[in-house]
C-alpha cells in the first residue's frame, strides 16, 4: 500500500523509526526510511513501541533466475535465539516456522514464522481453507507432506520448511520453477545455498565455520571460480566483533589491506550493542535502560560527531502481551475429553483445564463456539495462545541533539497512532503543535490518515486484506479489484463526489485500468482507461522477453462494465489482428543468472537495434554496448562502489576511497581531481577541485548543526550562505552572502505557504556570528539576526486544496494565479486574475490558522481574468488546449497517445466562456464546447516508427519533413521535400503520399561519435559544420564551412571545472592547426587567444583579449556584478538593494589606475580609487520597482524618467515611454524630473 509517508522528525537523519510488537524491521511502515550509515549503507532501525534496536547489512548477493540468493545480517537488541551462536546477530537464512500452540493442522493452533530479520509473525489456523494466516497479512502457510509451505500473497513464491529439521527453511521456489535450496549440517548450521533453474548452471554460497561461529561466506560460480567477500571475527565471549568486506575479493585474500570493516562493541558481558564503528569513520553509540528485569529499551543514540539523541518510553504496560498455556492432563477424562457441567462458562472451563480463566475466549474460538450444554463432551487442544494483557497504548518521546522533541503515540498492537511536533514561526512570534494521525480497522489495516490540516484519507480493505477502496480528502474515490490470489485486476478512479463516504455507485464518470494475467500469474496485458493496450511475453523461466505497445487501435471497451474484464483469449485474438507497422516492440535477452543481457528495439521495417549489457554475479554493470557498437565499461570494488569508468570515447574516470582519512578522490579524464572529505556521519565537510597540475580551481566548506542539518556553506572566498530550520526539520530561513534574509513558513501539513524576503540586509560578519577560530557560530538562533519588517519586504503565498495540490499563488503585488484539477489530480486550467488583492493583512498570519486564514481570502473575478484550459482524455492526455485568448489547438492521437494530427482552429472562443468551471469539468461535454471546424483551420500531421521516433511531419502548408535515425536514436538525416503533398493525408505519410524527390529538396545530414555527441552536420546547401570535444565532453572546436575556402574556426579551452578559459578566433585557429610542436601551440594560445580568469568561487574576474587588453570584474558578496574596469581604467558600477534589485548604474567620467587590481570581490583598494575620481560628471542611471518586483521607472543621467505602465495582468508593460507620453494612461504615470 502506498501510504504517502509523513515526515518523522529530525531523529531519523540517524535512524529509521519503526513500529510493531515484533523484532526486526516491519515491512509496512508509515514513516519514511532513511539512508544507511556509512558507505556500507548499514540500516539503523529503532522500534518506538518496543525499544528494540535493529541493525542490518546485506553481506552477500548472488543473482540468479527468480531473484537469486541474498544474505541479510540483522542485529536485534531484544533478540534471543538467532540460529547459530545466539549473539543477537541473525543471518537471514535462518528462517523458520514452528508450532506455537495447539495441534498442527487443527483448530485453535498457531504458528510462528521467523523472518530474515528475526521478526516473529504469528499465524492462526483458518478453518475456512485449512491454512494459517496472520493478522493484516495476505500470505498463508499450509502443512503438507511433512513440510510447512509458505505461499506469498500472489502465489508466485513458495517457501518450504521441514518439520523434521525443526522447521528450518529448505527451499524457495517461484512459480516458474526457479529455486534456491538450503542445506544444513548435523548441528543445524547452514552449510550451502544452491541455485537451481532449468537450462542454467548451478551456483552456490558456502558458509564456513569455526565451531558454531561463521567465519566467511564463499561464492562458487558456474565457471569454477570462487571468492570470499565477507569475513567475521568474534570476541572472547563469542560475540561478533568485526565484519570485514574484501574490496578485492577475486584474490581470496585480505593480506593486501584492501578491506572495509565494521566493528562492534557491547555493553559489558551482555549482547547489547553499544558501539558500531566503520572504517570510513562512520560510527554510532547506543545506551539502554532496564525497564523491568531482563527487558532493556534503547535510551540514547550518539552519532560519530558526538551528537546525542534521547529516547524515553512511557506507559510500560502499553502493549498487548501473549502467552501460551498447556492443558492439565489431570483435568481430562481418559479419552482426553472434558464433560461440561451445569453452570460452566468458558472462563470456568479454561480455569479448570489450563489454570487460566483468561484463556476462555481462546478456548471458545478453538472449539468453534459450541453451546455449553451439561453433559456435552469437549476435546480441548493441548495448548492455547491467549492475550494475557490487553495494552492501552503508549507514547515514546525522542529528543534530538537540539533539544527538540517529537512524540509518537501507539496502540496496544504497537501501531502508530499519532506523531506530534512543536513548531514555531521563524521570528519566534508564535508556536503551535502539528499532528498527523492514523486509525486502523478491526483487522489491523490502516483505515484513516489525517494530516496536520485535518484532511482525511480513508482506506477500505476486504476480508483478505486487499486495499479495495480509497477515499481521498478532496472526494476522489479509487476502487480496486483483486483476484483470489490477491493480484490487482483493475483500478477504477471515479469523478469527485461531494461526500467522500458515498459508494462507487453514487459517483461520476469512471476511469478504469485493467491488468490481465496468464495461468502462471504473469502479467500479460494492461488495458488503459481509453483502451490502450500493452502486451508482455515471457520465456519458460518466467523472464519477460518482449513488451509490445499497440498503436493502431484501442481495445473496444464500450459496454464493458467497470467490474468486468476482457479475457486473456479475447486480448490475444484482438492482438493477432493488429498491424505490425504500428507497434512499438522491445525484446529482452538474459544471461543465465536472469540479468538483462540485451535489449532490441524494432522500427517500421528497419533493422533491429540492439544494446548489450554485461553484469557480474552481484548484479553490478560491467559493460554496455549501444546499437552503434560504442562500448562503455565499469569496475567496482567489493563494496559495490564504482572505482573505474571508461566511456565510449575512451575517457577514463578513476575514484579512490580513502576510508581512513574519510576522503573520496575522483580523477577525471583531463587530469583534474575532485577531493571530498566527510565527517563521522558521512556528511560532506569539504570539496576541492584541482587541475592536473594541482592548482585549486574551486572549493566549498560545509558546517552542520547538532542535528546534522546543513547550516553554513562557505565558498573559497569565505562568503557564507546560512540555513536555519524549524523543529520539524524544514528550512525556515536562509541568509545569502550579502546578508539578504528570506524566511519560510509552512502549513500544518508541512507544505510551504509563505515566504518573506527582507528588504534590509544583516551583517553576518558581526560579532557573535564568527567564533575566534573563524568558524561560524552555529548555536545562534534565527531570532538574533532578523531585521525589522519593512513595507518593501517581498512576500509570496501558496495555497493548497484538500488533496495537497497547489491551488493558488499570490505574489508580493497581490496578483493571484490559480490552478484547477480534475478528480484524478490532473491540471485542467490555469487562471490569472486581473484584480490584485490587498496583502497587508496576510503579512503576519496568527499561529494555528495560517492555511485557513489564507483560504478565506477573497479574490474578485473580472472580465479581464485570463484563463487557459486543457481538455483531457481518460488517460490524462491533452485533447485540446485553449489559451487565454480563446485560441484552440486540438490533438488527434493514436492508441499509444502519440500526436498524429494537430489542428489550430481558425474560430476562437470568447474568453468569458472559459470561466464556467462546471461546463468544462466533464471532458465529453467540454469537447462539445470547442469551435466548429473551418476551412481556415491549420492541420499538421506526424508519423512515428516502431521505436516511437518521429519519422515524418507534414506542416499546415503541405510540406513534408522526413527523418532517419541511427541505432542509438540519434537523428541522422532530415529531408524537407520541395514538392507539396497532394490530397488528404493518411496514416502513412511516407507511402504513396510521399512527394517525388526534387533537386530542390533540403537534406540535412548528421554524424555522431561513440558518446552520442554531434560531430558533423551537412546542411541543405552543402555547408559542413564540424564539432570536436575534449575528454569531458566539452565543445572545444567548431568549424563552419569546413573543407572550403570560406572555412571558419572557433577553438576553446576549459579548465578542470568546465569553465571557458581561452578561445581563438578563426584566423588564430588556422594557425593552431598548422602548429607542429607543443611550444608553437602554446605560443598561439598565449598570444592570440581571448583568455578568462576565475576566482575559487567560480566567478569570472578577468578577461584579456588577443591584443593584451584586460578587463576586470568585481562582485558583491551575493555574486552580483558590481564593477567592470576596462584596460584603460574606465569603470562602470552597479548598486543593488538587499532584494537583489539593481538600483543604480554609474559610469565614472574619470579613469582609475589599474595596477595592483585583480578583480573578484569588491575591496577597499578599488573603493579608495573610485572615491578619488568620483565627480559631478559621472553618469548615473537609477531604477525603481513596483510591489511585484517589476521594473517600474528608469531615470537617466539627465534626470528624464521612463515609466513602465503595466496592464491588469502586469506581465509586460502597456506603456514604455518617457513619462510625459504615459500621463493619463494609468496610476503609474509620472512626470520627469
Amino acid at each position: 500500500m502506498d501510504t504517502d509517508a509523513p515526515r518523522s522528525g529530525r531523529f531519523t537523519s540517524m535512524a529509521t523509526i519503526v513500529f510493531g510488537n515484533q523484532l526486526g524491521i516491519p515491512s509496512r511502515q508509515l514513516l519514511a526510511a532513511q539512508d544507511g550509515l556509512g558507505q556500507m549503507g548499514t540500516g539503523i532501525y529503532l522500534n518506538a513501541a518496543t525499544g528494540n534496536l535493529a541493525v542490518q547489512d546485506r553481506d552477500e548477493l548472488l543473482l540468479g533466475r527468480g531473484g537469486g540468493m541474498r544474505v541479510l545480517r540483522t542485529y536485534n537488541s531484544q533478540g534471543g535465539l538467532d540460529g547459530d551462536n545466539n549473539d543477537n546477530w541473525r543471518i537471514g537464512v535462518y528462517r523458520q516456522v514452528r508450532l506455537e500452540a495447539g495441534v498442527a493442522g487443527q483448530p485453535g493452533s498457531s504458528l510462528i514464522r521467523v523472518g530474515e530479520d528475526g521478526a516473529e509473525l504469528r499465524y492462526r489456523f483458518d478453518e475456512a481453507d485449512g491454512s494459517y494466516r496472520a493478522e493484516g497479512q495476505l500470505d498463508s502457510i499450509a502443512l503438507a507432506g511433512g513440510e510447512w509451505r509458505w505461499r506469498s500473497e500472489d502465489g508466485r513464491l513458495t517457501e518450504r520448511y521441514s518439520v523434521a529439521q525443526q522447521g528450518r527453511l529448505t527451499a524457495q521456489e517461484d512459480a516458474d520453477g526457479n529455486a534456491s535450496l538450503y542445506e544444513y549440517a548435523a548441528n543445524g548450521l547452514i552449510g550451502r545455498i544452491q541455485s537451481v533453474s532449468a537450462g542454467a548452471p548451478s551456483e552456490s554460497l558456502h558458509f564456513d565455520y569455526q565451531g558454531n561461529q561463521l567465519v566467511q561466506i564463499r561464492k562458487l560460480l558456474a565457471d569454477g571460480s570462487q571468492s570470499s567477500r565477507s569475513r567475521y571475527d568474534y570476541d572472547s565471549l563469542g560475540r561478533l566483533s568485526r565484519m570485514t568486506v574484501d574490496l578485492s575479493p577475486a584474490d581470496n585474500s585480505v593480506a593486501d589491506g584492501q578491506v572495509y570493516t565494521s566493528e562492534y562493541e557491547y555493553d559489558g558481558n551482555s549482547t547489547r550493542l553499544s558501539h558500531l564503528k566503520q572504517s570510513d569513520g562512520s560510527e554510532l553509540r547506543f545506551a539502554y535502560i532496564e525497564y523491568r528485569p531482563g527487558e532493556w529499551h534503547i535510551s540514547e543514540l550518539r552519532d560519530g560527531e558526538g551528537r546525542l539523541t534521547r529516547i524515553v518510553h512511557e506507559d510500560l504496560d502499553a502493549r498487548d502481551r501473549f502467552t501460551a498455556v498447556a492443558v492439565q492432563a489431570s483435568a481430562l477424562a481418559a479419552d482426553g475429553s472434558y464433560t461440561v457441567q451445569a453452570g460452566d462458562s468458558w472462563q470456568l472451563i479454561a480455569k479448570r483445564l489450563y489454570g487460566e480463566g483468561l484463556a476462555g475466549g481462546a478456548l471458545q474460538t478453538a472449539l468453534g463456539s459450541p453451546d455449553l450444554l451439561a453433559g456435552a463432551k469437549l476435546t480441548p487442544p493441548p495448548s492455547l495462545l491467549l492475550r494475557a494483557l490487553a495494552g492501552q497504548g503508549g507514547r515514546t518521546s525522542i529528543t534530538d541533539p537540539l533539544g527538540q522533541t517529537t512524540r509518537y503515540q501507539y496502540d496496544g498492537a504497537g501501531r502508530l497512532l499519532a506523531v506530534r511536533q512543536d513548531v514555531g514561526a521563524a521570528d519566534g512570534s508564535w508556536s503551535r503543535q502539528e499532528q498527523r494521525s492514523y486509525e486502523y480497522d478491526e483487522a489491523g489495516h490502516l483505515g484513516k490518515r489525517i494530516d496536520g490540516q485535518g484532511n482525511t484519507t480513508r482506506y477500505v480493505h476486504d476480508r483478505a486484506g486487499n486495499l479495495v477502496g480509497q477515499h481521498e480528502a478532496d472526494g476522489q474515490y479509487i476502487n480496486r479489484r483483486y483476484s483470489a490470489d490477491h493480484r490487482l485486476l483493475a483500478e477504477t478512479r471515479y469523478a469527485r463526489s461531494a461526500d467522500a463516504e458515498l459508494g462507487a455507485a453514487a459517483l461520476g464518470q469512471a476511469s478504469t485500468r485493467r491488468l490481465i494475467y496468464d495461468a502462471a500469474g504473469h502479467l500479460r496485458f494492461t488495458v488503459g482507461a481509453a483502451g490502450q493496450v500493452v502486451e508482455y511475453r515471457y520465456d519458460a523461466a518466467g523472464q519477460r522477453i518482449a513488451q509490445i505497445a499497440y498503436g493502431a487501435a484501442a481495445y473496444p471497451l464500450d459496454g464493458l462494465a467497470a467490474d468486468a474484464d476482457p479475457t486473456l483469449a479475447q486480448l490475444q485474438g484482438w492482438q493477432a489482428q493488429q498491424p505490425a507497422a504500428q507497434q512499438e516492440r522491445i525484446d529482452y535477452g538474459y544471461d543465465f543468472r536472469g540479468q538483462l543481457a540485451s535489449e532490441t528495439r524494432y522500427g517500421n521495417g528497419g533493422a533491429a537495434e540492439r544494446s548489450d549489457y554485461i553484469y557480474d554475479a552481484a548484479g553490478q554493470l560491467l559493460a554496455k554496448v549501444d546499437p552503434n557498437g560504442a562500448r562503455s565499461s565499469y569496475v567496482h570494488d567489493g563494496l559495490g562502489r564504482l572505482s573505474v569508468g571508461t566511456d565510449a570515447g575512451g575517457a577514463v574516470t578513476r575514484i579512490r576511497y580513502d576510508d581512513l582519512q574519510h576522503r573520496i578522490s575522483t580523477e577525471l579524464a583531463d587530469g583534474s581531481v575532485r577531493s571530498e572529505r566527510y565527517d563521522g556521519n558521512g556528511q560532506l565537510l569539504e570539496s576541492i577541485l584541482r587541475d592536473a597540475g594541482g592548482q585549486p580551481l574551486r572549493s566549498e566548506r560545509r558546517y552542520y548543526d547538532p542535528a546534522g542539518q546543513l547550516r553554513v556553506s562557505e565558498d573559497a572566498q569565505g562568503l557564507r550562505h546560512w540555513y536555519f530550520y524549524d523543529a520539524a526539520g524544514r528550512k525556515s530561513a536562509e541568509v545569502d552572502g550579502a546578508g539578504t534574509v528570506t524566511v519560510f513558513s509552512y502549513d500544518r501539513a508541512g507544505r510551504l505557504n509563505h515566504s518573506q524576503r527582507y528588504a534590509k540586509a544583516v551583517d553576518m560578519a558581526a560579532a557573535g556570528w564568527r567564533l575566534p577560530d573563524g568558524s561560524p557560530a552555529l548555536d545562534k538562533p534565527l531570532t538574533a539576526l532578523l531585521p525589522a519588517a519593512d513595507a518593501a519586504d517581498q512576500h509570496e503565498w501558496w495555497l493548497y486544496d484538500q488533496a495537497g495540490r497547489l491551488a493558488s499563488h499570490i505574489d508580493n503585488g497581490g496578483r493571484v494565479t490559480a490552478w484547477r484539477y480534475d478528480s484524478q489530480g490532473r491540471q485542467l486550467a490555469e487562471v490569472h486574475y486581473a484584480l490584485a488583492i490587498v496583502t497587508s493583512a496576510m503579512r503576519k498570519l496568527p499561529a494555528g490558522s495560517d492555511q485557513w486564514e489564507l483560504a478565506r481570502i477573497s479574490v474578485s473575478t473580472s472580465a479581464e481574468d485570463r484563463i487557459s484550459r486543457d481538455v483531457l482524455d481518460r488517460q490524462g492526455l491533452v485533447l485540446a488546449h485553449i489559451d487565454a485568448g480563446g485560441r484552440v489547438t486540438e490533438y488527434r492521437r493514436d492508441a499509444l497517445g502519440r500526436v498524429l494530427e494537430q489542428i489550430q482552429r481558425a474560430n476562437t472562443l470568447a474568453p468569458a466562456s472559459l470561466l464556467d468551471e462546471q461546463a468544462w469539468r466533464d471532458p465529453v461535454a467540454a469537447l462539445g464546447l470547442l469551435p466548429a471546424a473551418s476551412g481556415q483551420d491549420l492541420h499538421s500531421y506526424r508519423q512515428y516508427d516502431g521505436k516511437g521516433q518521429l519519422r515524418a511531419s507534414l506542416d499546415a502548408e503541405g510540406y513534408l519533413d522526413e527523418f532517419s535515425y541511427d541505432g542509438a536514436g540519434n537523428k541522422l538525416s532530415q529531408r524537407r521535400y520541395a514538392n507539396r503533398v497532394t490530397g488528404q493525408p493518411g496514416i502513412d505519410l511516407l507511402g504513396q503520399q510521399r512527394p517525388p524527390a526534387s533537386a530542390d529538396d533540403q537534406l540535412t545530414l548528421y554524424r555522431y561519435d561513440g558518446n552520442q555527441r554531434l560531430i558533423e552536420q551537412i546542411d541543405a546547401d552543402g555547408g559542413i559544420s564540424r564539432y570536436r570535444y575534449d575528454s569531458q565532453g566539452r565543445l572545444v572546436q567548431t568549424t563552419r564551412a569546413a573543407d572550403s575556402d570560406e572555412a571558419r574556426w572557433q577553438t576553446r579551452r576549459y579548465d578542470g571545472a568546465g569553465r571557458l578559459v581561452a578561445e581563438l578566433d578563426g584566423e588564430a585557429s588556422q594557425l593552431l592547426a598548422a602548429a607542429a610542436t607543443t611550444a608553437a601551440i602554446e605560443q598561439i594560445w598565449a598570444s592570440r587567444a581571448t583568455q578568462y580568469r576565475y576566482d575559487l568561487a567560480g566567478r569570472k574576474i578577468a578577461m584579456r583579449d588577443a591584443e593584451g587588453a584586460t578587463t576586470l570584474f568585481y562582485y558583491t558578496p551575493a555574486g552580483q556584478l558590481s564593477h567592470t574596469v576596462n584596460a584603460l581604467g574606465e569603470v562602470s558600477a552597479n548598486r543593488y538593494n538587499a532584494l537583489g534589485q539593481l538600483l543604480e548604474s554609474v559610469q565614472y567620467a574619470r579613469r582609475i589606475a589599474t595596477d595592483g587590481l585583480a578583480g573578484g570581490l569588491a575591496d577597499g583598494v578599488l573603493g579608495s580609487r573610485l572615491q578619488a575620481v568620483q565627480g559631478p560628471d559621472d553618469r548615473t542611471i537609477r531604477y525603481a520597482y513596483n510591489g511585484a518586483g517589476q521594473l517600474e521607472a528608469t531615470t537617466d543621467a539627465l534626470g528624464y524618467v521612463t515609466t513602465a505602465l503595466f496592464g491588469v495582468h502586469n506581465n509586460t508593460p502597456d506603456c514604455l515611454l518617457p513619462s510625459r507620453f504615459c500621463e493619463g494612461k494609468g496610476s503609474l504615470g509620472r512626470k520627469s524630473a
